[in-house]
């Protein structure tokens, strides 16, 4: 019974052994176990405003380089010498619009003394005219000036009006220099282009 009773304490004391090694064991893996930190998520970074970007896609299309070197700021200088700045998103100053209305007196006297033969030579000089001026500041321009027609009974006075890069008057010959100056102004006003009146 000794022996007996010797050996279950001996199998009861290897158990507990054990099943502390288990315990410690378990333990330790659950200490040593490593910690896992949560990345937190970093905000996008705000897309760099790019001027003249018109459809917001962060690049300058070659329609897009175009329209923003037609509207930077330029030089324009004077038959003096003096450099004025045009803002072509802006009235042309006063010095810029006289030297400009200067340089269609000739072309549009010239029309204006044409034969039928040669009308259509002197208003290609006047559009080719306008069109330099348009490539200079930036701007459309049209310009107002006297003409003549013939109405049936004899050759009568009359305003008519021409506009860089359209081919077809945008407001048609009147009798009335007041009216046709108003639609002008209005026509131009809508566009941003600049008004040359040539009296």
């Amino acid at each position: 019974m000794q022996t007996t009773t010797r050996l279950s304490i001996s199998a009861a004391l290897l158990l507990a052994v054990a099943l502390c090694g288990c315990s410690a064991g378990g333990g330790s893996t659950s200490a040593l176990a490593p910690v896992v930190a949560e990345a937190t998520p970093s905000a996008a970074p705000t897309p760099t405003e790019i001027p003249g970007d018109t459809n917001g896609d962060g690049k300058l299309s070659e329609r897009e380089k175009e329209i923003l070197a037609k509207n930077a700021p330029r030089d324009f200088t004077l038959t003096d010498g003096t450099v004025v700045i045009i803002d072509p998103q802006a009235p042309l100053p006063a010095e810029v619009v006289a030297a400009l209305k200067e340089r269609l007196i000739a072309p549009t006297e010239a029309y204006l003394r044409s034969s039928s033969e040669e009308l259509p030579a002197r208003m290609g000089a006047i559009r080719d005219e306008l069109a330099l001026m348009a490539a200079e500041t930036g701007k459309g321009v049209i310009a107002t000036f006297e003409s003549k027609s013939n109405d049936g009974s004899g050759e009568v006075t009359t305003w008519g009006s021409v506009a860089s890069d359209i081919q077809r008057s945008p407001v048609q010959s009147l009798r009335d220099r007041g009216q046709l100056v108003a639609e002008v102004e209005a026509w131009a006003a809508s566009r941003n282009f600049a008004v040359l009146h040539i009296e």
